[in-house]
């Protein structure tokens, strides 16, 4: 190996530079490290006076529990600018090279017969032989002779040090932050979370303190993953695969599959349990979170387990995988159940948990596990059992494949038992919500009722939320039958009443489930709306609400909810961008959902009425006038188009249908002020003072603080209506005025900050046929790629939507084979030769990010052909215009170029192969609509392209294929309609030995008629028939064949 020198700058003298031994470059650290973001100053205090005394300190803790920052934080403090600190980092050395660069470090002393710094800081020493060990011991002793010494190894290289004489051990239990300190430091902070729940979420660990910090209010809607979730992965990933003995690994691998529980339960999975094991773990890995008493744990953050740590325990312990999935299913915890099936399948019998259970994986968010299940018994051509056949009526329920009065889905309910039956029709009963509005009730005794139901179901909740339910399908009911009545209540403008749902969002892990995310959608929904302020809590819970609903974006469940939160952040003027809700307006199209267009129209009108744009807000809310709407939409859509009026000095005729109504809500005084002020027939001034009475006695809610800071934008008007506002409503549309101000001057700056990332290089990303990378139009030639793991690491990272990856994950995918040191080792190679790649031709090498264990690629400096193409599949997927989605998914088809290439042999193939699928189903959705819609406006020249694209890709896809033989009839190329019909019957049959559908051979009847009508044959013969018949021919001939070669194969006359 090459010697190389230490660069640890001037500030150590010349006598370091002039001493060479054996150390790859850069292992000498910068002299002056970040602060980091968590500061623990009682911790600091103690490890400076603790290296004072033994003059060596040893971190024996994991990456994550801060032990490298607090320990350049203890030799910042005890050096001085005369000697500073040297740190040098030592990961993945081999035990030799620490051994010769503390034996050259030994040998640097001056003629006073000191060193040149005052502490050295030496980290990242793993697995140390045994006879280099005793040479460090030595080194040691005369290192901290003269100076302090800090080093930070694994627990293994600690018992290899015997002879190292005095010193102090700190190990991970040792450095977590107190209590005050974090109070303190998250005083000032946008966080307002109790400390009760901060030590639920952190455990105190300096890495996800940070990471919750960076995270701003923990999750981020609008993303998948945060820091928080990235870091307490890694910690729980190290947690497991650091075990010195394998007895310690399982310990630690059974508690994160059970979550939480005692460590008897740990002893029924047959889990080796003493008190020197759940001592190593109480020290070594708080992630764990082991009590104090050592009887019971509970995991840091929650129970949720990630997918690839599951995996990773599935394939070392795979028995105890199944023990714990049996363990978790008798106690009802099926969201646990969920998080380790679906990763650990190979191992588990999915079939028969989905068979018992299949109401409650779809709660637990299991609806991939009951897809799969599906999908073998409809390929093995299996009758499905009653529990299969309840999941597949809730996914055509959800997906609104199928009316809801449907006979068969009747049926199911009526055969279930009684809770299952009971939740079903809840379901259906809260999906039909979407579709129909409720009917107002306007007695009074029903009212009150209503009143009396709403304060008993808070009491109910409350009761419930300290009990454990006795059955999950049951709770299920209960939460879909309060979510129909808070949904009703919100739905008619009840919102003071359904705000009490904010009792069952607010239970035990009401967001881990379904019918819980429900509520809490319904609870951030209510309290947005009234204008009250909405907690952090139930903005947390909303983020794991929509995380859980949006499990298959293609549902109505997850869009739709979606689209409501989307509507309430618009009422509050914190939401402008419609692009966001354009899939859930064509699934409320294509399913008829009524209430939803009603909605998402309202709250478009909404958006374009704060632009300015008071053209296209007509347009949006124009046609509500004709739909029968409860009475705050109503008013709503009466004040929005008044506003329109107004700015084209109109007549306000629109408000005329209010003036009968009853002002008892914000909405309805703030209607009947506007209409008193603008009307061309004034009312007297009592009736004036009387309309600001009434406004002042009612709390203005969000949509009339909307309406009030749009009307008093306009001078004239606006100052009248200035002088009938009370004081509350006042400072309620000042304080909307500031809001709108502060959105601006954001979108200003995101604005300049992108144009100063344009101006300089441009780097474009081609993943999309093949690996292309070019920098200002010049391409990075293959000669720069040495190394395929570098070209396949900037693949993958390009390939992601977030662009980013977590190195543990990326370890799974690109080198599964390997150990993780071997892994990170290559990680490391691959990004060095990525870099060298891409600095080769001029660009910046800090495009590609390595650090706090992400790899990332710049979003503002790249551009990548896949994002392009997920843009225009989402737009084609979602435009409500035709003549958009066919142009959106025409776009796609040139950029499609083949898709994502998938290596044949390599350790990325699965992964590149997973990602190309998920894709190519995408966009053959994108297809197959814009085929469906250019043909819906007479363009058969791209229906044809469209449809020929999707048929090329899925020979056996029905859709497709209708689409393009319709395509072909229209243009009256019925040859080439035959032979297309010819073609998905002979694919069909040999890859899954089945027929057509109905849709397909009544379209081949309808074929064969206009051929024989085109030849002047008439309606010569039955074209139906004859297709069943040739099919019915083969596929018996077929059957003949395949019983003659078993009949040969079981007497044995084949070779």
């Amino acid at each position: 190996m090459a010697t190389h020198r230490i660069t640890a700058g001037s500030t150590l003298g010349g006598m370091v530079e002039q001493v060479s031994f054996f150390l790859p470059p850069g292992t000498v650290m910068e002299q002056e490290p970040a602060a980091p973001r968590i500061h623990r100053q009682k911790l600091l205090e103690a490890f400076v006076i603790q290296l004072k005394k033994d003059r060596l300190l040893i971190y024996c803790a994991g990456k994550g529990y801060g032990a490298t920052s607090i320990a350049h934080e203890v030799a910042r403090a005890i050096s001085n600018s005369v000697k500073p600190p040297l740190f040098i980092r030592c990961d993945n050395m081999p035990s030799y090279v620490v051994r010769e660069a503390l034996a050259s470090l030994v040998e640097l002393k001056d003629s006073q017969d000191s060193y040149p710094f005052e502490v050295l800081c030496v980290e990242g020493i793993t697995r140390l032989d045994t006879e280099d060990a005793q040479a460090i011991s030595a080194y040691l002793q005369r290192l901290t002779s003269k100076t302090h010494v800090i080093m930070r190894m694994d627990i293994a290289s600690l018992a290899a040090l015997e002879t190292v004489g005095q010193y102090s051990c700190i190990q991970a239990y040792d450095l977590l932050a107190s209590i005050e300190e974090v109070q303190q430091w998250f005083h000032d902070s946008s966080i307002r979370l109790t400390l009760k729940s901060m030590e639920s979420l952190t455990g105190n660990i300096a890495s996800l303190l940070e990471g919750l910090a960076s995270d701003g209010v923990w999750f981020n809607r609008g993303t998948d993953s945060s820091a928080y979730e990235s870091v307490r992965s890694m910690l729980l990933y190290n947690a497991v695969s650091d075990g010195l003995i394998k007895e310690d690994r399982k310990l630690r691998a059974a508690m994160v599959l059970l979550g939480e529980g005692t460590f008897e339960e740990l002893r029924l999975l047959g889990v080796r349990v003493d008190d020197e094991l759940i001592r190593c773990a109480y020290q070594e890995v708080p992630i764990l979170g082991v009590d104090s008493s050592f009887t019971a744990f509970r995991i840091v953050g929650g129970p949720y387990i990630p997918p690839a740590l599951a995996q990773r325990i599935g394939e070392e312990f795979p028995k105890l995988v199944k023990e714990a999935l049996q363990q978790l299913t008798k106690n009802q915890r099926l969201k646990q159940v969920v998080s380790i099936a679906h990763p650990c399948r190979q191992w588990l019998d999915l079939k028969l948990l989905a068979e018992t259970m299949p109401l409650e994986l779809w709660n637990a968010t299991g609806s991939d596990i009951l897809r799969e299940v599906l999908y073998e018994a409809d390929k093995q051509e299996e009758e499905l059992s009653a529990g299969l056949t309840q999941a597949r009526a809730i996914f055509q329920l959800c997906s609104g494949v199928i009316d809801a009065r449907s006979p068969k889905l009747r049926e199911v309910i009526r055969l279930s038992d009684g809770s299952v039956g009971g939740a079903l029709a809840s379901l259906e009963r809260s999906l039909s919500l979407y579709r129909q509005w409720p009917e107002p009730d306007t007695s009074a005794l029903i009212e009150d009722e209503n009143k009396d139901r709403s304060a008993q179901s808070g009491r109910i909740c409350r009761s419930r939320s300290k009990a454990k339910k006795a059955s999950t399908v049951q709770a299920l009911e209960d939460q879909l039958e309060q979510h129909c009545l808070f949904r009703e209540q919100l739905l008619l403008g009840e919102w003071r009443s359904a705000a009490e749902a904010r009792f069952w969002a607010m239970s035990s892990q009401a967001s881990e489930t379904v019918g819980g995310s429900l509520l809490v959608v319904d609870a951030y929904c209510a309290c947005g709306l009234l204008g009250e302020g909405v907690t952090l809590d139930l903005k947390t819970e909303l983020a794991r609400a929509l995380k859980t609903l949006r499990t298959h974006p293609r549902e109505r469940l997850g869009l739709h909810e979606n689209a409501l939160c989307w509507i309430v952040e618009v009422a509050q003027g914190k939401q402008r961008d419609c692009s966001l809700i354009q899939e859930s307006w064509a699934m409320a199209d294509e399913s008829h959902d009524e209430v939803m267009l009603n909605l998402l129209s309202l709250g478009a009108g909404l958006v374009h009425l704060q632009e300015g744009a008071f053209a296209q807000a007509e347009a949006m809310l124009k046609p509500l006038l004709s739909a029968s709407l409860p009475q705050w939409m109503g008013q709503a859509r009466d004040l929005g188009l008044a506003l329109v009026a107004l700015s084209n000095h109109e007549a306000l005729s629109y408000l005329s249908c209010v003036e009968g109504d009853s002002p008892t809500t914000p909405m309805g005084a703030l209607t009947k002020v506007v209409a008193t002020l603008f009307y061309k027939t004034r009312e007297p001034l009592e009736r004036r003072l009387e309309h600001k009475q009434r406004l002042g006695q009612c709390r203005p809610d969000a949509l009339s603080v909307l309406f009030v800071d749009l009307l008093l934008s306009f001078d004239f008007q606006g100052a009248a209506l200035k002088d009938l506002l009370p004081k509350s409503w006042r400072k309620a549309a000042e304080d909307r005025r500031k809001l709108r101000k502060a959105l601006v001057v954001a979108s200003i700056q995101e604005k300049s900050t992108e144009a100063v990332a344009s101006s300089g290089t441009t780097v474009s990303i081609h993943v999309l046929g093949g690996l292309q990378i070019r920098v200002d139009g010049k391409l990075v030639p293959k000669k720069q790629w040495r190394r395929t793991s570098a070209s396949s690491l900037l693949e993958c990272l390009a390939l992601l939507e977030s662009h980013m990856a977590y190195r543990y994950e990326l370890f799974a995918w690109l080198w599964p084979d390997k150990t993780v040191e071997k892994a990170r080792q290559a990680l490391y190679s691959a990004v060095s030769a990525a870099r060298k790649a891409l600095g080769a031709i001029g660009a910046d090498k800090s495009l590609l990010v390595h650090q706090n264990g992400l790899v990332s690629l710049d979003t503002q400096q790249v551009s990548y052909d896949i994002d392009r193409l997920r843009r225009h599949i989402d737009s084609a997927l979602g435009a409500r215009s035709a003549s958009v989605c066919a142009t959106e998914a025409l776009r796609a088809s040139r950029l499609y170029s083949g898709g994502l290439f998938v290596p044949p042999i390599g350790a990325a193939s699965d992964f590149f192969a997973h990602e190309h699928d998920a894709l190519e189903q995408r966009y053959l959705d994108a297809l197959v609509r814009g085929a469906h819609r250019a043909r819906e406006i007479q363009h058969p020249r791209d229906s044809l392209q469209l449809s020929r694209a999707a048929f090329a890709l899925a020979p056996c896809r029905e859709d497709a294929c209708t689409e393009l033989v319709r395509a072909l009839m229209d243009m009256r190329r019925f040859s080439e309609a035959e032979e297309v019909c010819r073609e998905f019957r002979v694919e069909m049959r040999r890859r899954y030995r089945q027929s057509p559908g109905a849709t397909m051979n009544a379209l081949t009847n309808e074929l064969v008629r206009l051929r024989s009508m085109e030849a002047g044959e008439g309606w010569a013969q039955p074209a139906g028939r004859k297709w069943e018949l040739d099919y019915l021919e083969e596929e018996a001939l077929e059957k003949a064949n395949e019983a003659s070669l078993a009949a040969r194969d079981k007497e044995g006359t084949i070779d």
